[in-house]
């Protein structure tokens, strides 16, 4: 039995649809499409030889988004996307809030 609903399963093409498209367009850029959880998508993006980042996406809305350098490290210890861990380099370390007083 499919642990997901007819239309979890229609969101999740959708999104992959929608991402691949994304890397269509981008060809000096590479995105690998991860689901650890299942419906979340996690996007692992590299950009040349220059950064990594980690998006982690709620449907097609972006939640979180992580960014290092091309040569650092970006799973933790048991093998897994790390989430958490900030860049070494302070330029990739800058958070950016839109509407926080909204």
């Amino acid at each position: 039995m499919d642990m997901f609903s007819p239309a979890s399963c229609r969101q999740m093409r959708y999104v992959d649809d929608v991402i691949s498209r994304i890397g269509r367009m981008f060809p000096d850029m590479s995105i690998e499409l991860f689901r650890p959880n299942g419906t979340s998508a996690v996007l692992l993006v590299t950009l040349g030889k220059v950064l990594k980042a980690i998006v982690v996406m709620r449907s097609l809305f972006i939640d979180r988004t992580i960014v290092r350098g091309f040569h650092e490290n970006i799973y933790s210890e048991d093998g897994k996307l790390d989430i958490w861990s900030k860049s070494n380099y302070q330029a990739f370390q800058k958070h950016v809030l839109g509407n926080v007083g909204t």
